[in-house]
């Protein structure tokens, strides 16, 4: 069974070891733990004692970027062994650099600041080396520039598997032969095709029953056969229920104009009847139940990537929108784009 960890913000605050704990605790039965990883780095010896528990779990753990991966970071998303790191391009970038601290203070404080900054540099490109295979001199000299690496890099410093997603186009805009009035409405129907997608991810479970005769009968103010009480509404086909129904299990439902408003039980000979064919069903309900349970989290992890799909496009919409402002030339031309800003968290100690 495989399962998926979220770390997202920077780390020792949106992402601390309490949290990292809690998250392994709840997948601790996994035999496949994937951490997703969206950060700019942050406080040193938080990272790495998230670092020490992933490694020490003796599980196999897969690392993905979900974002951008940056300073301590990036020693999370090498817990993973070569074959079992990947990183998506289109997501966002790996910065590595040495670590650093915002100081004030006087020359003796300063001194002592500088040889616990040495130590933790040293301490850090070892880590790196090892982990990488790479000449340090070779590590030292991409961590002073502090800038994101290319795909290319990333491919000779041995980081990583390079993963494309596939995404293909649902239209093609032709800039530089529409009006500004012409693009926005492109925009605003791409927009609201994305609001109609996150929809999906915010709807609540709703109960199914069937009669006797297979009419399903949709209940979406409750999940479960539990809930089920008078006043509860229902629909059949889209709409409201009305009349009688029988269940599997003998009661009997009656609706009016949608609404629940008795459940009767069954009565005379066939209770005994019944209260066996409702235990033959109960059994029934725990296998399927099970074979339930085991796709759950196959589910999740579908979830998880379309989710992680609908922020990319949702991310590249934004950008494209961006570049259409009060500055808009009709005739398609932009302004060269801005080059990406640089994530330059320090690490520190608390």
């Amino acid at each position: 069974m495989e399962s998926n960890i979220f770390i997202v913000g920077e780390i020792g605050v949106d992402y601390t070891i309490n949290d990292a704990l809690a998250d392994y605790q709840k997948v601790r039965d996994s035999e496949v733990i994937n951490l997703w990883i969206n950060s700019p780095g942050g406080y040193m010896d938080e990272g790495l004692k998230i670092v020490d528990l992933f490694k020490s779990s003796k599980k196999l753990i897969k690392t993905h970027n979900l974002g951008d991966i940056a300073s301590i970071a990036f020693n999370i998303f090498l817990v993973a062994k070569r074959e079992n790191r990947y990183y998506y391009p289109e997501k966002g970038g790996i910065l590595i650099h040495y670590p650093w601290v915002e100081f004030t203070g006087n020359a003796d404080e300063m001194r002592e600041v500088h040889e616990e900054l040495t130590k933790q540099e040293s301490m850090l490109v070892k880590q790196l080396v090892n982990e990488l295979s790479v000449e340090e001199s070779v590590l030292r000299g991409y961590m002073g520039q502090e800038r994101f690496l290319t795909v290319d890099e990333i491919e000779i410093l041995n980081i990583a598997n390079i993963e494309h997603e596939n995404f293909k186009a649902v239209a093609k805009l032709k800039s530089n032969e529409m009006t500004e009035k012409e693009v926005k409405q492109e925009l605003s129907g791409v927009k609201k095709m994305l609001e109609e997608i996150k929809a999906l991810f915010t709807r609540t479970k709703a109960l199914m029953v069937q009669d006797v005769n297979g009419v399903e009968i949709e209940m979406p103010e409750i999940e479960t056969i539990e809930q089920l009480q008078a006043g509860v509404t229902a629909v059949i086909d889209g709409s409201p229920a009305n009349g009688e129904f029988v269940l599997n299990t003998g009661e009997t439902l009656v609706f009016e104009n949608g609404e629940l408003t008795a459940i009767n039980e069954p009565e005379g000979d066939d209770v005994e009847a019944l209260k066996a064919e409702n235990e033959r069903l109960k059994q029934e309900l725990e296998t399927l139940s099970a074979k339930a349970t085991e796709k759950e989290e196959t589910i999740k992890e579908l979830e998880v990537n379309a989710k992680a799909r609908l922020d990319e496009v949702t991310k590249q919409f934004t950008e494209f929108k961006n570049k259409f402002s009060k500055e808009f030339v009709p005739d398609g031309s932009s302004p060269d784009p801005e080059p990406k800003p640089e994530i330059r968290k320090p690490f520190k100690n608390k």
